[in-house]
C-alpha cells in the first residue's frame, strides 16, 4: 500500500514555509478518498513539513462516505479522551465564547457546554457534523468558515481547530479569518499530525491515519507550525508534541493556558457516565459512550464499576450482534467476504475486542482470576487482529484497535504467571494457539505490536519454568511438550538472550538424558546446528568416558554446530579453551582415533591439547601435570597413523 521513495520532485512550494523548491519525495500511496488516484508526499527541504503533489481539497459538505462513517467515528474511532486534552489547562466559565471549525460530530462543544455551562457553538459541513448536532443537540453551522462567517458569529473567546489545518489548502487565509473571529485576549487551539510521525518503523494504521491521503493536504512538523502561527500575527504560541500529533496555542494579545494540565480522569468518567445514561433512545451512541465510560473506568483502576455494567456490554453485543460474551473464546466475527465498507461498518462489532481487554483487566487486577483472564485476553488480541485486517482492507484505520493485539499479547504472559504451575501448564496450550494463528497471519511478530518479540522470550521463559516444575514435581511426561513451546517461541521471537539460550539448553539436556529415544529424535528434526551441539555434547562425552562408542556414535552427528569441530574442519572460528573445550575435545580425539580409526586426527587433536594446557596451565588449575600426563597417554594409545 505504501511506498517509500528517494530522490528530489520537480519544483513546488510549501504551503507551511512558502519556500520554492526541489523537494524530497517521501511515499507513494493511494488516496483514501479516491484508491484509483496515487498521491506522492513530499517533505520541504526547508522547514521538513510533508505536503503531497496533489493538493485539492476533498468536498466534505457532499462527503460520500458519510452515510456509513458515524457508527464507525461513534463507537469507536472517535479519540474523545484526546481531543479534549488541549482544552485542559483553558479557565472556561459560563459566560466564555466557544467556536470549534471543523468540529465533526461534536464531543468537544458537547463537554464544553456540559462541564462549564459555556456557549458553544460548531462550523462543520459533513454530514457527520449535522448528525451529531441532532444527536447530541447543539448548535453545529452547516458551511465553511470565513471572514464573512466570522462577522456573523461575532468575537469569540476559544477557538478550537482540532484535526482541521491539514486539510486546508491556504493556511494563511484561515489563520487570518481566525484572528478576524478572536475577541480581545482570545485564544487559537490547534491539534494536527505531526510529520515527524511518518516513519516506515511505525505501526501500518498509525501510519495510514496519520497520512490519510486524499483528505490531508499538509503535515506539519512542530517549527513549522510554530513559524506559520507567528508569521500571521499571534505574538505568543507554545506548539508541544504528543505522539503523532502537534498541540499549538496561540494568542495575538492575551496568555497561554497553563503548560501540562490535564483533565481529571473523573470529569471524563462523569461526561461518559451522563452521556450514556441520556443516551437511552440512540443505540449507536450509548455504545459508543459505554465503550468510554468502561474503557476509562479500567484505566483508573475502578474495576468495581467496570463490573457493575457486566450486563449492559452483554446486553449491547447480544441484541445488536448475537453475541455471547460469557464464553469468549467462542467469538466470531461475522463474515463479511466480499461486503462492501458500509456493510462491514454496519455488522461489525467495533468495539467487541477492547470489552474483552478490559473484562480481562477486571478478571486480572480484580478477582485475581488469571485464566478467565488469559481466556478474554487471548480473544481480544484474536479478534482485534481481524477486525483490523477487515478494516485495513477497506483502508479505514484504527490504531488503538492494532495496539490492543500486542497489549494484550503481554497481558496473557502476566494472566499466566499469576497461576500456580499446574493450572498454568494446563492454561499454555490457549496461549500457544493464540499466539501460532497470530503470528501466521503476520511478516514477524514486530507486526503484531513493538513489544511482541520480548513477550514471546517471555513465554518461552514461562515455559522452561513450567518444565521444570513439571520435572521437580513429577510430571515429567508434560516436560518435552513444554520444551517444545520455549523452542518454537524462542525462534518466533528471532533471537534468544543467552540467559533464554542457557535455559533451553540445559532443559533439552535434561530430557535428551531422561529418554536417549526421543531426544535422538529431537536432535535428528531439530534445525538448530548450534543447539543441537550444546544438548548432545555432555552425553557424548560421557558414553566416551565409559567406553560405550556405538552410545557415542548416535549422538556424534549432532556436533557438527559445536564451535571445536567447526574449528577442526578449518571454519573461521575462535575457539575459547576452557574446561569444557578441554573435556571434549579429549573425547572427540579418543572417539575419534578408537572408533572412528581416524588415527592421525586424533593424535593432532591430543597434540594441540597438550600445548594448549602447556600454554595456559591456570585453565585445570593445579592439576595441569597430571591432565598432561593423562593426555599423553591417551595420544599413546592411538595406533601410529
Amino acid at each position: 500500500m505504501i511506498e517509500w521513495l528517494d530522490g528530489q520532485a520537480g519544483t513546488t512550494t510549501c504551503p507551511a514555509c512558502g519556500h520554492t523548491g526541489n523537494h524530497r519525495r517521501v511515499l507513494a500511496v493511494p488516496s483514501a478518498a479516491q484508491p484509483e488516484k496515487r498521491l506522492t508526499l513530499l517533505a520541504c527541504e526547508t522547514c521538513g513539513s510533508g505536503f503531497y503533489d496533489d493538493r485539492s481539497p476533498h468536498g466534505y459538505g457532499d462527503d460520500d462516505v458519510a452515510h456509513y462513517s458515524v457508527k464507525f467515528y461513534v463507537e469507536k474511532g472517535a479519540g474523545i479522551d484526546t481531543m479534549l486534552q488541549p482544552l485542559a489547562g483553558i479557565p472556561f466559565s459560563a459566560a466564555s465564547r466557544y467556536l470549534e471549525i471543523g468540529c465533526g460530530f461534536g464531543f468537544s462543544l458537547d463537554f464544553v457546554a456540559r462541564r462549564h455551562g459555556a456557549t458553544v457553538r460548531g462550523i462543520d459541513p459533513s454530514p457527520l457534523a449535522a448528525d451529531g448536532g441532532r444527536r447530541l443537540g447543539l448548535d453545529i453551522v452547516d458551511g465553511y468558515f470565513d471572514r464573512a462567517m466570522a462577522a456573523r458569529i461575532g468575537p469569540q473567546d476559544v477557538v478550537y481547530c482540532s484535526e482541521l489545518i491539514e486539510h486546508v489548502a491556504d493556511p494563511a487565509t484561515l489563520l487570518a479569518d481566525i484572528g478576524a473571529a478572536l475577541a480581545p485576549g482570545g485564544l487559537l487551539m490547534l491539534t494536527t499530525p505531526a510529520m515527524e510521525a511518518v516513519d516506515p518503523a511505525a505501526p501500518a494504521g498509525m501510519l495510514f491515519g496519520t497520512l490519510s491521503p486524499g483528505f490531508h493536504l499538509t503535515l506539519y512538523t512542530a517549527g513549522a507550525l510554530e513559524s506559520l502561527l507567528r508569521r500571521h500575527g499571534f505574538a505568543e504560541v507554545r506548539v508541544v508534541r504528543d505522539a503523532n500529533s502537534l498541540i499549538a496555542y496561540a494568542t495575538r494579545d492575551g496568555r497561554l493556558p497553563a503548560a501540562d494540565a490535564t483533565i481529571p480522569a473523573d470529569s471524563l468518567i462523569d461526561y461518559f457516565r451522563g452521556r450514556y445514561e441520556a443516551a437511552s433512545d440512540d443505540a449507536m451512541l450509548r455504545n459508543g459512550f459505554l465503550f468510554r465510560l468502561v474503557k476509562h473506568l479500567a484505566i483508573a483502576g475502578r474495576f468495581v464499576e467496570v463490573e457493575a455494567l457486566r450486563d449492559a456490554v452483554d446486553a449491547q453485543f447480544r441484541d445488536g450482534y448475537g453475541l455471547d460474551l460469557s464464553t469468549p473464546g467462542n467469538l466470531a466475527l461475522p463474515a463479511l467476504a466480499g461486503a462492501d465498507l458500509a456493510t462491514v461498518l454496519e455488522r461489525l462489532p467495533l468495539n467487541l475486542a477492547s470489552h474483552l481487554h478490559f473484562r480481562g483487566l477486571a478478571a486480572l487486577l480484580h478477582r485475581q482470576d488469571g485464566r478467565t483472564a488469559l481466556e478474554h485476553f487471548a480473544a481480544a488480541a484474536r479478534l482485534a487482529r481481524a477486525t483490523c485486517d477487515i478494516l485495513q482492507a477497506h483502508r479505514v484505520a484504527d490504531g488503538e484497535l492494532e495496539a490492543t493485539v500486542g497489549t494484550c499479547i503481554n497481558l496473557m504472559v502476566h494472566a499466566l504467571r499469576s497461576l500456580p504451575a499446574g493450572p498454568a501448564r494446563d492454561a499454555l496450550p490457549l496461549a500457544a494457539a493464540t499466539l501460532d494463528d497470530l503470528l501466521a497471519t503476520a511478516d514477524g511478530p514486530a507486526n503484531l505490536g513493538p513489544g511482541v518479540a520480548a513477550d514471546l522470550e517471555a513465554f518461552s521463559l514461562l515455559a522452561c519454568d513450567l518444565a521444570a516444575d513439571a520435572i521437580n514435581t513429577g510430571h515429567i511426561e508434560a516436560a518435552p511438550e513444554l520444551a517444545a513451546l520455549a523452542e518454537d517461541w524462542a525462534a518466533s521471537a528471532g533471537s534468544a538472550t543467552p540467559a533464554l539460550r542457557d535455559r533451553l539448553v540445559q532443559l533439552r539436556r535434561f530430557l535428551v538424558r531422561h529418554d536417549p529415544a526421543a531426544g535422538l529424535a529431537w536432535l535428528d528434526a531439530s534445525d538448530d546446528a548450534a543447539m543441537k551441539a550444546a544438548v548432545a555434547w555432555p552425553q557424548f562425552v560421557r558414553h566416551v568416558a565409559e567406553g560405550n562408542m556405538a552410545d557415542a556414535a548416535r549422538f556424534e552427528p549432532a556436533l557438527a554446530g559445536h564451535t571445536a569441530v567447526r574449528a577442526l574442519a578449518g571454519d573461521a572460528v575462535r575457539l575459547a579453551f576452557d574446561l569444557d573445550a578441554l573435556s571434549f575435545l579429549s573425547a572427540l580425539a579418543a572417539y575419534r582415533g578408537h572408533h572412528q580409526q581416524r588415527h592421525a586426527e586424533a593424535q593432532r587433536i591430543y597434540d594441540m591439547l597438550i600445548a594448549a594446557v602447556e600454554t595456559r596451565p591456570g585453565v585445570v588449575g593445579d592439576q595441569a601435570a597430571q591432565v598432561i600426563a593423562t593426555l599423553k597417554a591417551g595420544k599413546a594409545a592411538i595406533p601410529p597413523a
